[in-house]
């Protein structure tokens, strides 16, 4: 731990005090006395610079440079800016700072626990984080960037005078898994939190589906209380590798089984059977949390109105599909506006793919329908699912075996439909750092400070 007054950058920042200490650093106040302004800096912890050689040193300060400049690159109002990094030699040591807007409103982490005595989030509320989580990571997954430890305590909240009460959400700590990595040497490697880490990051191959995996343990949590998965890192590990995580349903009786599909994909073990992208997650999310989610085999309620769209003459409507399905190809009987329509989906669909069916008639019909009775083309929206999630479903799922039993499927929401009002949420009181001044927050407002990690 440096002490308070420590200089870093030829005097440029001054350290105040520790704002919280993790596993892949330590965080500080400090003072930009170019600026004049508080800021926050995470220092690798000093013992992650010993024992490299000066080639791997060389070699792990080039890939630090240049991950740093990727990320300080990235612009994106739900992602806190990286002002400024470098290297400080120290005691012998070579440490590495990186250096951030100061948020005293604290992390999201913080927040839940404070929030946790009104009782658990509801799914609006739970989707709107989320989605705001989610864009930021869509935007660093669009510049080859993968967060690889997104965590509610990565997540900085700044408010907002006009939205007291709605929480915007800046996501922080882009790479420093890798960057610590790379610091590190071989035996001291850490690659992630293990309650938010998906299988392949356990076996050291992350991926954007990886970042993905990690946001829907942190929706899981939000929803039902606690992760999925609980226990130290070798039980995590187990669990994260071999364990089906339990329904959210289970746990928390209000929540759908649209919510359970969606988020037992996001959780799937392979990286491949996610979701195509985290934002395809988040807005899967707001549909089974909106009621827009499509309906499964087993639902007893019919869709008797379908998403018609009058200027665009089609009806769109939802389908859900197992994956073996998806790669060899089904037919299936739909109950679409009160009419039974048969449709073939070749091989080869992948989640989220539009189809458009022109030329259907009612079944039974064995003559042509007149231009005056002709009924609109259908645009059939696929959702890939886990095969268990389908158990049940129609025997003909194949198109040489029996003929398909009729399978309902509720409409998507016309596409000129708006979007969802943003929930407000409760905040507690806020801490007394919110009224104090930027250069001299008092002693006692130190004490509330959030851990900024």
């Amino acid at each position: 731990m440096l002490r308070e007054g420590t200089q870093l950058a030829q005097g440029r920042y001054r350290l105040v005090r520790s704002l919280g200490r993790g596993s892949l650093g330590e965080v500080y106040l400090a003072d930009d006395l170019h600026m004049r302004r508080r800021v926050a800096i995470k220092i690798i912890t000093a013992e992650a610079t010993t024992c490299l050689e000066a080639s791997a040193a060389s070699q792990a300060r080039r890939y630090i440079e240049r991950e740093l400049k990727a990320i300080a690159r990235l612009d994106h109002p739900h992602i806190l800016d990286l002002y400024d990094y470098g290297e400080e030699p120290w005691q012998r040591l070579l440490l590495l700072y990186m250096v951030m807007p100061y948020r005293p409103e604290g992390s999201l982490a913080g927040w839940l626990r404070l929030r946790s005595q009104f009782g658990p989030l509801s799914p609006q509320e739970v989707c709107d984080l989320i989605s705001q989580a989610a864009d930021a990571l869509q935007h660093a997954h669009d510049h080859q960037i993968i967060h690889r430890n997104v965590k509610p305590s990565n997540l900085l909240i700044q408010l907002h005078p006009r939205q007291p009460r709605r929480l915007h959400l800046l996501l922080s700590d882009f790479s420093i898994a890798r960057i610590a990595e790379a610091s590190l040497t071989t035996g001291q490697i850490i690659r992630g939190t293990p309650t938010y880490m998906a299988p392949e990051q356990w076996e050291g191959q992350p991926t954007c589906a990886t970042d993905q995996y990690a946001l829907a343990i942190m929706a899981y949590e939000m929803l039902v209380g606690q992760p999925p998965f609980q226990g130290g890192p070798g039980p995590l590990m187990f669990q994260h590798l071999q364990k089906v995580p339990p329904l959210p349903s289970g746990q928390n009786p209000a929540l759908s089984p649209a919510i359970d599909r969606v988020l037992l994909q996001a959780l799937a073990k392979r990286p491949e059977e996610r979701f195509s992208s985290v934002a395809a997650f988040a807005k899967a999310l707001e549909r089974a949390a909106t009621g827009r989610a499509l309906l499964l085999p087993d639902s007893e309620e019919a869709a008797n109105t379908a998403g018609w769209s009058e200027e665009s003459g089609l009806i769109e409507v939802r389908l859900a599909i197992s994956r073996s399905e998806a790669r060899d190809g089904t037919r299936r009987r739909l109950n679409v506006a009160g009419e039974e329509v048969e449709v073939e989906i070749g091989p080869g669909v992948v989640d989220g793919q539009t189809l458009r069916v022109a030329g259907w008639q009612r079944q039974g019909a064995h003559s042509p329908l007149s231009a005056e009775e002709a009924l609109p083309d259908l645009l059939l929206k696929l959702d890939v699912v886990p095969d268990e999630l389908l158990a049940g479903a129609a025997a003909g799922s194949s198109g040489t075996g029996p003929a398909p039993t009729p399978v309902t499927v509720a409409a998507s929401a016309p596409l000129s439909s708006g979007t969802c009002e943003v929930p407000q949420l409760p905040f507690p009181p806020p801490s007394p750092l919110l009224h104090s001044g930027p250069w001299g927050p008092g002693r006692a407002a130190a004490s509330q400070d959030r851990k900024q990690l």
